[in-house]
């Protein structure tokens, strides 16, 4: 998550991508951020069902 908020400050002050990262890899962070959301929504879907079963 740190690479995560090292982007976000990166683009929130708006600093060149040029320095210290390219486009491949906030396309590649994208990913993985996103990735990472689906993976917690999941969970989040599956446990009030494994609750209910309790």
């Amino acid at each position: 998550m740190k690479s995560a908020e090292n982007l976000r400050n990166k683009l929130a002050h708006a600093q060149d991508l040029i320095n210290g990262s390219s486009w491949p890899e906030v396309i590649l962070l994208a990913e993985e951020i996103e990735a990472l959301l689906q993976r917690c929504e999941e969970i989040e879907i599956a446990a009030p069902a494994e609750l209910d079963s309790l």
